[in-house]
């Protein structure tokens, strides 16, 4: 079966994509068998605009795709898979106007500063649009080896001016956060986050015990120093 990811479908939405900025979404066929995809966007007037498909070759066996709207109104996308609509197929997408400012974007928050995130918890960050005009947060996290699909975000549109994304590394190492805004970058972006191993449940039981004696030591001398002074 076919999926479309919900984490990396901003190109298939209703509704938050524009003219000029690259809409992006990603095929999963990893369960599928054999067979070629091809994808068909359809603009307003129903003539056919370039839509360029990338295999990424990774272990779900997914592909990228990535079509820039020239004009407002309703897209169709069909896509196919050896020669077969896949599932929702086709996809009524809304185009509006220009494209807005990414530069005037902001995240902020755990999930991107360059320590602190650990592997097999999970961390979170934030992206402010405000005044930014109108598009889509889009974000892809590449693990040490380069590879998008380890790492899949969970993107949630909280507000009309703020987004709250999620994600969990399954390996140590230097990933790469990157955030886009009407299909460019944000400042900054991308992000470089060095995940480091969690603690083990005895690393934490060590530690939680080597508190409590701390804080009981504590305790004594206060008392031993309360009846030194009687």
């Amino acid at each position: 079966m076919l999926t479309v990811p919900g984490a990396v479908s901003a190109g298939i939405e209703p509704t938050g994509n524009c003219i000029g900025a690259p809409a992006r979404f990603t095929v999963e066929t990893f369960s599928a068998g054999r067979g070629q995809i091809e994808v068909i966007i359809l603009n307003p007037k129903g003539a056919t605009e370039k839509c360029t498909v990338t295999f990424n070759n990774d272990r779900n066996l997914t592909y990228t795709c990535v079509y820039t709207p020239t004009m407002e109104g309703h897209y169709k996308v069909i896509v196919k898979f050896a020669g077969h609509e896949i599932p929702k197929s086709p996809f009524n997408v809304g185009i509006e106007g220009a494209a807005g400012d990414a530069t005037k974007c902001k995240a902020y928050g755990p999930g991107i500063e360059k320590t602190g995130v650990m592997v097999n918890k999970k961390t979170y960050f934030e992206v402010s649009t405000k005044g930014a005009g109108v598009g889509i947060v889009d974000v892809a996290v590449l693990d040490p080896h380069g590879h998008k699909d380890t790492v899949k975000p969970l993107v949630v549109q909280k507000s009309d001016e703020l987004w709250y994304i999620e994600y969990t590394a399954v390996e140590m190492g230097l990933h790469s956060v990157n955030v886009f805004f009407a299909g460019k970058a944000v400042p900054n972006s991308p992000f470089g986050v060095g995940v480091s191993p969690g603690m083990s449940h005895r690393a934490v039981a060590a530690d939680f015990l080597f508190n409590c004696r701390h804080v009981c030591c504590l305790q004594l001398c206060r008392l031993w120093s309360e009846i030194a002074f009687v």
